[in-house]
């Protein structure tokens, strides 16, 4: 065993933001497993470990995540630090901060704060960051910090390349919003396998738009897959201040320029009069709209005016933001795909105008905290008519069976993303789809329908050829070995009476 002074110290929330579960696991994993590694010492906050053997042992358990390690190291090194006084979500944000402040700073400037007496060191964290950082400085605690806390959260990032910088800010990103539940649905971050998916539907474009920005991941991933030759111009709104503030430190360290605007967008839509090439949106799911008309002669409620249900205010929110040439792409509860009633109206004008461009049906336990599938819905302006009837829609329909993962870990394989990203694009540049998962729905099916928008209804598995002769073969085979198996059991019953009838 390494010297104690040299051992680097995690305790069990270290252990658990280590292999990406919640310390309940952790806790049954200590009491079960024989092996699991013996507590080192003991700190404020219960037993310790040795950071080595734990690792080695999540590694050989094969329960380590691909982006926790290189975060959990820093982490396990100064958390003690604030372990009295400090909020976890705190110390989480001061990370954001210094990791963004990595990123935007010269490297003279940097290199000022990495070799500060520790005496200096909060003031020239703190001065940085209002120089640099705006609004978002404001994350950092009001309170004096602990200097070693701090130095040993400045001496890691300074360790890590850009490779490990972005690794550790989303590590970052998963313990901040899952501490807060806002890694369900409907909160500020898109589930990871969703963020894929709507990626490959999106595109690239000049640029990009959205009115559900939260802390800008989805808008980060379609802006880096853009692969456009200039910069793409980034917007967003966003009605919580301090997710804000996370947002736009996220998008600094991925290098990134946006315009975050801070409201209820809608209710008060700060981009007014702006069209964007691509709008990318995975909003709050069950909010409800007031009965009142508070959204009253908005220019952008074209084909209905909303009440209860949102969904259809997205929609047309979205719709309203596109450039002419422009595409959609949203994530929706799926009741979305068989609204009745006023949602079904407003949905029918946008379907008639012959906006919708495809509609991929995802089933439930990919959403982390949310026991529904999700609909994912392409929209696109400029589209054809077909004999004066509007283009068909493209539908794709995911079941259960092809999720990876159990529990609350489960997500679209990335094989399956980008087939679904290959069917999408082959069909809109004109080939129809030659799959099991995918088909056309045109105008007149969807009206024979009511417009009922659910893959499965227009997705018709393929028939699969069953060589009855080979079943049969099986059958008889099986009959055999029932019977021979029957015979041994008599066999085995005459054996044990006479043994007992022997005994008595």
């Amino acid at each position: 065993m390494s010297d104690k002074a040299n051992v680097q110290l995690v305790s069990m929330a270290d252990i658990a933001r280590m292999a990406g579960q919640s310390r309940a696991t952790v806790g049954n994993w200590k009491a079960r497993e024989d092996d699991f590694p013996e507590e080192h010492s003991r700190g404020k906050r219960g037993p310790l470990y040795d950071r080595e053997l734990i690792a080695r042992w999540l590694a050989a358990k094969g329960r380590i995540t691909a982006t926790a390690p290189i975060g959990s190291q820093l982490f396990g090194q100064v958390d003690e630090e604030f372990a009295r006084g400090f909020d976890p979500d705190v110390v989480l944000e001061l990370w954001l901060v210094v990791l963004a402040l990595r990123c935007l700073l010269p490297e003279a400037s940097w290199s000022r704060i990495a070799g500060a007496e520790p005496a200096m060191l909060e003031d020239q964290v703190r001065s940085a960051a209002h120089q640099w950082l705006g609004d978002a400085a404001d994350l950092l605690p009001r309170v004096a910090l602990p200097v070693a806390g701090l130095e040993g959260v400045v001496r890691g990032v300074s360790a890590l390349d850009q490779g490990g910088i972005l690794d550790t800010a989303d590590f970052v990103l998963d313990r901040l919003l899952q501490g807060h539940g806002h890694m369900g649905h409907g909160k500020f971050s898109t589930p990871r396998s969703l963020r894929s998916l709507m990626t490959e539907l999106c595109g690239p474009g000049a640029s990009f738009y959205d009115p559900a920005a939260g802390a800008g991941r989805l808008l980060i991933e379609v802006a880096e897959a853009s692969n456009t030759f200039l910069p793409p111009a980034l917007f967003g709104q966003e009605p919580n201040v301090h997710i804000r503030s996370i947002c736009e430190l996220n998008l600094k360290i991925h290098g990134l320029e946006a315009t975050i605007k801070l409201d209820n967008v809608l209710f008060y839509d700060l981009f007014p009069d702006a069209q964007f090439d691509r709008v990318v949106c995975d909003p709050p799911w069950g909010q409800r709209l007031p009965e009142t008309s508070a959204l009253v002669d908005d220019p952008r409620w074209i084909w209905g005016e909303p009440t209860g249900d949102a969904s259809t205010a997205w929609i047309q929110h979205c719709l309203y933001h596109l450039g002419p040439e422009g595409k959609a792409v949203i994530a929706l509860p799926p009741k979305i795909l068989f609204e009745k009633g006023r949602t079904a109206r407003t949905l029918q004008g946008i379907i008639k105008a012959g906006l919708l461009e495809a509609v991929v049906s995802l089933p439930p336990g990919l959403l982390p905290g949310a026991s529904i599938g999700c609909a994912v819905l392409v929209f696109a302006k400029g589209r054809p008519t077909v004999d004066g009837k509007p283009s068909p829609a493209l539908m794709i329909n995911i079941d259960d069976a092809q999720l990876e993962g159990v529990g609350r870990e489960r997500s679209l394989a990335p094989g399956l993303i980008a087939s679904i990203g290959e069917i999408y694009r082959n069909w809109t540049s004109g080939t129809s789809p030659n799959s099991e998962i995918a088909s056309t729905a045109q105008y007149d099916d969807l009206a024979e329908n009511a417009f009922d928008l659910s893959p499965r209804r227009y997705v018709v598995p393929s028939t699969v050829l069953v060589d009855t002769t080979a079943l049969l073969h099986q059958q008889q085979e099986l009959i055999r070995r029932l019977g021979d198996s029957l015979d041994t059991c008599k066999k085995t019953d005459a054996q044990l009476i006479r043994l007992l009838q022997e005994q008595s």
